[in-house]
């Protein structure tokens, strides 16, 4: 399945399949597509880099449509995170090479540190077939 087919089993269709890096749902939960080289586990807590202010295309339209997305997380929306995993983790060049299409991570807290947007996570959203529970 493609991560485009997976957003859709989500009731969040992408935007644009090649430049989305995200989606709201039928329900407004936000799901964001994350890198699995951005994660990182601070206290016992993971927390996914959504934004790096420091991205050199500030024009690019999935980075202008993932501004709008942590807009609506900072007004209250759910979020939801896909963890995706580059085709080279060493060097990553922004090439899908899996996903994780059993369960998304649970965003509980959006904060900004040194140029960069994170949401922290806090559990795990279970999925049945790669569908929501509802």
């Amino acid at each position: 399945m493609s991560i485009s087919e997976f957003f859709k089993r989500l009731g969040a269709p992408l935007h644009n399949i090649v430049w989305s890096w995200g989606a709201v749902a039928e329900d407004g939960t936000v799901i964001l597509r994350c890198w699995m080289h951005k994660l990182r586990r601070v206290e016992g807590k993971y927390q996914h880099e959504v934004l790096d202010t420091e991205y050199g295309n500030n024009n690019a339209p999935g980075y202008i449509e993932r501004l709008r997305h942590i807009q609506l997380i900072n007004d209250g929306a759910k979020v939801r995170i896909v963890t995706v995993t580059d085709v080279d983790p060493i060097n990553p060049q922004g090439n899908i090479q899996q996903f994780n299409s059993n369960a998304l991570m649970v965003g509980t807290r959006i904060f900004t540190e040194a140029e960069k947007t994170y949401v922290e996570c806090d559990g795990i959203e279970q999925l049945r077939n790669g569908y929501r529970n509802g």
